[in-house]
């Protein structure tokens, strides 16, 4: 393999019968190396010095001209200082792989824009080092790792963050990344009864770039952040089984998704949200009163599902909004639901045990069934 000097791809993406790769000394032109799936894969000798197992080796800086290294679903466990020599990489993946920590010399890849670490189900990432703030050209950061107790400092230049981690010992503190568009948080924390879950210490309401935010978080009990002026956010979802009210939202969202918050008693009045096109609110036991819905006049579809407390507005006044689809589940109080003339589909009912009139228009398209959208529910949650 060390002949082929003017190689620059090399895919060898699920190859489970390869152990070890033999030495590359002459690939000098290879741009992007991919071992996705490589299960067996437990030895990288670049130049035909012997490794330990499950160890990566990268020496003498024989590939300062890749910019993409896939390890992910590999054997590999340890990520050597000298990954460092590989100046020109832009995109890092090392998922589903038993990788425990971060080193300090992923600072030296000042031209990485995506890494992505971690996953579930193999020994998992425990340790992030602080020089990962030092990354000037980061754009996505992905982790996921049930045991990361702590988020250090992230580079300003992100564009996308996901973190995945339900034994943080404190909150991750993302204030400086001004930049962000994407915020994906899927947390707890290991002690949450000795810990304030306040998220408005996180630093969420300065992100005045923010466009999509996914919170999904047992711990917060409080709505004390306020996401009021960030006008930018176009898509917001709440999977937090434990807050108690939801914060001032944005007048420009265009989705609300509001999933298994079993504390919310009301919505408070969403009427100011005239952009929004979805509303979707799924699972939420106390919720008794869904304030505004009629207000939303730009409305296409409304999705709830699974509200036992929850009084439904009066559906005849919702025939002037624009509603497109209409999902309504386990609702025993409905009897009937009015025509409503801009629909593309049937309205959905399932377990509506009261209902003796679904709809009235008869141009609409033939409904799915139930059980296949109960099926989706399934898989969804």
């Amino acid at each position: 393999m060390g002949a082929l000097e003017s190689l620059t791809e090399l895919l060898l993406d699920y190859s489970t019968s390869i152990k070890e790769i033999p030495e590359w000394r002459r690939m000098k032109n290879l741009k992007i190396l991919s071992l996705v799936g490589c299960t067996s894969l437990n030895k990288f000798s670049f130049i035909g010095c012997s490794t330990s197992a499950i160890e990566l080796s990268l020496v003498d800086n024989h590939f300062n001209s890749l910019i993409e290294l896939d390890l992910s679903s590999t054997a590999i466990g340890v990520l050597p200082d000298s990954i460092g020599y590989m100046k020109k990489l832009k995109v890092l993946k090392l998922c589903q792989c038993p990788l425990r920590k971060i080193p300090s010399a992923i600072k030296m890849l000042e031209k990485l824009e995506q890494l992505e670490a971690g996953g579930v189900g193999r020994p998992e990432l425990e340790e992030i080092h602080s020089d990962i703030g030092k990354l000037p050209n980061l754009k996505k950061l992905v982790f996921v790792g049930n045991e990361i107790p702590a988020i250090p400092q992230l580079p300003e230049s992100l564009i996308t963050l996901t973190i995945e981690s339900f034994l943080l010992n404190k909150m991750p503190d993302v204030s400086n990344l001004l930049n962000l568009r994407n915020l994906n948080l899927n947390i707890s924390f290991k002690h949450p009864f000795k810990l304030d879950a306040d998220p408005s210490s996180w630093g969420i309401e300065r992100l005045r770039m923010l466009e999509v935010l996914n919170l999904k978080c047992s711990d917060i009990s409080t709505s004390s952040f306020d996401l009021f002026l960030l006008s930018e956010l176009k898509e917001l979802q709440f999977q937090c089984r434990n807050l108690q009210c939801l914060p001032r939202l944005p007048m420009n969202l265009s989705s609300l998704r509001i999933r298994y918050c079993n504390r919310i008693k009301t919505t408070n009045d969403i009427s100011h949200l005239k952009a929004l096109s979805r509303l979707e609110i799924r699972g939420c036991k106390e919720l008794t009163e869904i304030e505004g819905l009629e207000g939303l006049e730009n409305l296409r579809t409304l999705d709830l599902c699974l509200l036992p407390s929850v009084k439904l507005p009066d559906l005849t006044s919702l025939k002037k909004l624009k509603l497109k689809k209409i999902y309504l589940c386990s609702f025993h109080s409905l009897i009937e639901i009015p025509d409503y003339p801009n629909l593309l589909e049937t309205p959905e009912t399932g377990f509506c045990r009261r209902l003796e009139k679904p709809f009235r228009s008869i141009e609409l398209q033939e409904s799915r069934s139930f059980s296949s959208h109960e099926s989706s529910l399934q898989k969804t949650y």
